[in-house]
């Protein structure tokens, strides 16, 4: 008891000293909407009202909404209109998770020759006519994940076609909104081909990782799962698969870029493979958060309850918006995300 009430003294110190002024006399802190020194939000839908509950639930408005686009036809990732018009009146920044393609409509192939950059241009111009023109795009995230349908092939290994496609459309973007910032995101815990499910390190292929000249931001989906934090421990945990929140922050730091970790929670419905109602990764996650703030550009919490979404996590905390999946990680998130951290 006496160490984490040490540690609570620590993160508060740690929180106010983050507040000081920079050179611009402006403090990363007092930037935020949530006065935390680096930007905090969430995914709960692609509902603006949905996410100021959240953001009043945990005493702290969100700085960034992670919001997820139609994939069903070109005319939907070109112009994402509900998706981004929902958030009208959102002063925070959007992220925008985008697939490299429509599904059944395109392939890697064809993308790195260059099919899809108009599409990818008209994309850029449409943020930029929405006022969107400074938003985070999570172009192909995931895409280490044999469950993704524009994951990485056992032939993009071997032709680099997946790399090209994804710098084409990243420049492609940049070209029409330059201050869009692209975020490379890895699913966390290892990397398997779609497919094929050939394992292979995401970090050190030199087929996989686009390139520092077109990647603004490391991203990574850490979930508590394959191994949960509660089962294995947090050093096994943070770099299982060589593809851990360790290993994506020690990858950023490598290559000086920003990190982002745009999913993450608990996840209770899966009882052998996740966590569970897990305290641990809750502290775990925020100590982190805490520690790489120099280079966390923002991270988002996946509140996924049981109730709205019965096949997916098991990862709602918030009671404003479903089912409370961990009560006990619900209280801790909120405990440490609140202001007063009471």
């Amino acid at each position: 008891m006496v160490n984490r009430k040490m540690f609570v003294v620590v993160v508060m110190m740690v929180l106010a000293l983050a507040g000081t002024r920079s050179a611009s006399g402006q403090s990363e802190a007092s930037a935020n909407l949530s006065g935390l020194p680096w930007k905090s939000g969430s995914h709960v839908a692609n509902d603006l009202d949905q996410h100021i509950a959240f953001g009043k639930w945990r005493g702290r408005p969100n700085d960034i909404i992670n919001v997820f686009t139609d994939r069903s036809s070109w005319a939907n990732i070109r112009q994402p209109g509900w998706t981004i018009d929902n958030m009208e009146g959102f002063a925070g920044l959007l992220v925008i998770s985008q697939p490299l393609w429509p599904k059944g409509q395109g392939d890697s192939a064809t993308c790195a020759c260059g099919a899809y950059d108009d599409y990818w241009k008209s994309f850029g111009s449409w943020l930029v006519k929405k006022n969107r023109g400074d938003s985070i795009v999570r172009l192909g995230w995931e895409g280490n994940g044999d469950f993704m349908y524009w994951s990485v092939t056992d032939a993009d290994l071997e032709t680099g076609n997946w790399k090209t496609c994804w710098r084409r459309a990243a420049q492609a973007i940049k070209s029409a909104a330059p201050n869009v910032l692209l975020e490379w995101t890895i699913n966390g815990h290892g990397s398997r081909t779609h497919g094929g499910r050939q394992p292979y390190d995401v970090y050190a292929h030199p087929n996989v990782y686009p390139g520092d000249d077109v990647v603004d931001i490391i991203g990574i989906d850490s979930y508590d799962h394959y191994p949960s934090v509660r089962t294995a421990g947090w050093e096994a945990h943070c770099s299982a698969g060589n593809a851990g929140l360790c290993d994506a922050i020690a990858f950023a730091r490598r290559h000086g870029k920003k990190l982002a970790v745009g999913e993450w929670g608990v996840a209770v419905r899966d009882s052998v493979n996740g966590g569970g109602d897990d305290v641990e990764y809750i502290q775990r996650m925020f100590d982190t958060f805490v520690a790489n703030q120099d280079i966390l550009a923002y991270e988002g919490y996946y509140n996924a309850p049981l109730s709205i979404e019965p096949h997916n996590l098991g990862s709602g905390i918030c009671p404003e918006l479903g089912s409370v999946d961990a009560p006990q990680a619900s209280k801790l998130y909120r405990r440490l995300w609140s202001r007063h951290h009471d």
